[in-house]
């Protein structure tokens, strides 16, 4: 099971979300992505957070140069997540070139240049110890467009990958030449 899909699936078993609720009578649903940028603009350095291989550490991982204070975050992390019990007791800090606001404008800035292609299959942000946008594709004639829009905007190399993927479901839904891999951790 990928860290992802683990945050996930804790995030489903949760109840609260931050303290500070969205305006409006019915507060629109919002997915963990959203839920990590509003935790980033809590905290700067927050660049992601991961489950540790064996399930029993949770890895906050910050953006060099900003620290921040692991207990706040762990404690905003169990309001975003659920109960705090449903964390690992363990927590370990992990520092990482780029923060997760940043990584998330690089992804927007990808998604919407190459979203109206055919064969941009999906994009996210690794918010774990990859650290880097990732982008999938279902025709590898892609990676190279990707690439010259991502260097235009000053995205760096190091910032993104493509992962080709034949018969990858594609942006909006319609199947390539075969059904396969849905967005998320590849």
């Amino acid at each position: 099971m990928t860290r992802r899909w683990l945050v996930a699936m804790l995030l489903l078993a949760g109840g609260n979300v931050f303290a500070e609720p969205p305006t409006g009578a019915n507060p629109p649903t919002e997915d963990l992505d959203q839920r990590l940028l509003r935790l980033s603009r809590r905290f700067p350095g927050f660049a992601g957070l991961a489950i540790g291989p064996n399930r029993d550490e949770l890895v906050i991982l910050v953006q060099r140069g900003h620290p921040v204070d692991a207990k706040e975050v762990r404690a905003a992390l169990a309001e975003l997540l659920g109960p705090a019990s449903a964390l690992p007791q363990r927590t370990r800090v992990a520092s990482v070139k780029y923060g997760f606001l940043q990584l998330s404008t690089w992804r927007k800035e990808i998604e919407g240049a190459v979203a109206v292609r055919s064969g941009f299959a999906w994009s996210d942000v690794a918010e774990d110890e990859r650290n880097r946008v990732r982008i999938g594709v279902s025709d590898a004639g892609l990676v190279a467009t990707i690439r010259s829009i991502a260097s235009s905007a000053g995205i760096p190399s190091d910032a993104y990958e493509v992962v080709v993927e034949e018969g990858a479901t594609l942006f909006g839904g319609e199947p390539a030449a075969a059904e396969g891999g849905a967005p998320g951790d590849r």
